[in-house]
């Protein structure tokens, strides 16, 4: 018997090498996309190795032998056209929260008729009249973080400025999704532990989503072996049931003051088969996706600008204000945006019947194709020889305009940004703590970490 177990696991390690050395040929040689070099996804900086990556081989890369990337901006119309985008691929079904109902949210849709109609329903309370709705909340929780602020200013110490931003951002989101903030800028700190949560689901889904969907359920399953994964899965449970309960907890409160989700409803959701369970579904898309420096010059060029506009900006300042009066703010705001992305991946389309032609490559049929936004986003083609620099002003020239964000949630994000961010310049002095880099990690949305500050009110 030990001879046989013996044997037989030594024809096992054979086979299996066998099978890796075939696919490793196969992949390099005989795969229809053998031509593109084919890289293997980075955990954690995928988006800096792909930009590398494309810098050396060019526009075309391959991510997994059957998925290629394209740095360039032009094929972004044919790839994801409003009116007729390419079909999603099952990259996206990862991201389906379970027990949530048997529709998919906004973003995991992948029947495009579907994500039309769903669309619909949806999108008109993203809207900027709808955003507007939300300023006196977001004025307080302004109030709120300027509090804190000039509490931690006093004690004279080194903050993590990320955390509080965190705070500010899930207490908006908080009252946009459901009529109240969660309370993390009260407690200053994390409540419930629910961002700690979020920190340890979304990069586990991300890797699980990085590998063919017939492995996903077997990955999944034996995970549950692995020491450490069982927090991932508690966490994403954990988000699943936050979203039910606090949309439960909203619905049953009535109030003259209408969220985001009775918005939904409101607006013709009920009459097209949209019910709350779907609106649950969307504020755990918001709740996983709602969360996201400048350097010294361009930060005494803003100051300037809102100490020279002080006479028409209210406190807070409103977003309408913003817009008027504050155009390098603006522009600083979406050079931010450019350099620092909120999604560090490409998302996956499949390639139609009739295959597709990209840089003079045929794409086959049924072969996913994407594009990431921040390999575009750092493009010297698109954005000019200085790309990888902070330079707000490339945005007040007309030809830089046609590169706009386009997301359902833009409108509220940008309402958060251009009423908060120019009410804590005008307070407050920031200055990095440390002379170290900005740290980020990529697991689809791109965070970033070690942003150690100390802060000082302005005199």
């Amino acid at each position: 018997m030990a001879v046989l177990s013996l044997v037989s696991a030594t024809t096992v390690a054979y086979l299996s090498l066998s099978f890796v050395a075939y696919w490793i040929i196969y992949c390099r040689t005989l795969h229809p996309l053998a031509r593109v070099p084919v890289y293997r996804m980075l955990r954690g900086g995928l988006e800096v190795a792909q930009n590398k990556l494309h810098k050396k081989y060019g526009q075309l890369i391959g991510i997994v032998p059957e998925e290629v990337s394209c740095a360039d901006a032009s094929v972004i119309p044919l790839i994801y056209s409003s009116h007729s985008p390419l079909p999603k691929t099952d990259w996206y079904h990862i991201f389906t929260p379970t027990g949530l109902g048997e529709n998919a949210d906004l973003f995991s849709k992948t029947n495009e008729e579907k994500h039309t109609k769903h669309h619909k329903i949806v999108s008109p309370a993203y809207q900027m009249s709808s955003a507007l709705r939300n300023e006196t909340a977001i004025d307080e929780c302004i109030t709120l973080f300027t509090k804190r602020m000039r509490e931690l200013a006093a004690k004279k110490e080194a903050i993590n400025l990320g955390s509080f931003l965190n705070f500010y951002a899930h207490d908006v989101i908080g009252f946009v999704l459901f009529g109240h903030r969660f309370g993390y800028l009260e407690a200053g700190g994390d409540v419930g532990s629910f961002l700690n949560a979020l920190d340890k689901a979304v990069p586990f889904i991300y890797v699980i989503a990085a590998v063919p969907n017939y492995i996903r359920k077997v990955l999944m399953f034996l995970s549950i072996f692995i020491p450490g994964t069982v927090g991932h899965l508690q966490a994403i449970q954990a988000i699943s049931d936050a979203a039910k309960e606090q949309t439960q907890l909203r619905m049953e409160r009535s109030t003259q003051e209408k969220n985001l989700q009775l918005r939904i409803v409101e607006t013709g959701g009920a009459d097209k088969g949209f019910t709350h369970r779907d609106v649950t579904l969307e504020s755990w898309a918001g709740l996983m996706a709602g969360s996201d420096s400048i350097n010294p010059h361009c930060i005494r060029l803003v100051v300037q600008e809102i100490k020279s506009q002080e006479h028409v900006l209210s406190t807070p300042v409103t977003y309408n204000e913003t817009v008027k009066h504050l155009p390098y703010f603006g522009a600083c705001i979406k050079e931010a945006l450019r350099l620092f992305p909120t999604v560090g991946f490409s998302l996956p389309r499949v390639s139609p019947p009739q295959g597709i032609l990209l840089k003079g490559q045929r794409i086959p049929a049924g072969y996913v194709v994407g594009v990431n936004p921040h390999t575009i986003q750092y493009n010297p083609e698109v954005f000019g020889n200085d790309a990888t620099e902070f330079r707000p002003e490339r945005w007040l020239e007309s030809q830089a305009m046609n590169f706009e964000m386009i997301c359902v949630g833009k409108d509220i994000a940008l309402v958060e940004m251009y009423k908060f961010i120019p009410e804590i310049l005008r307070n407050f002095e920031i200055h990095m703590a440390h002379d170290g880099p900005l740290k980020t990690w990529n697991a689809v949305f791109i965070r970033q970490h070690c942003l150690i500050t100390r802060i000082a009110e302005r005199v």
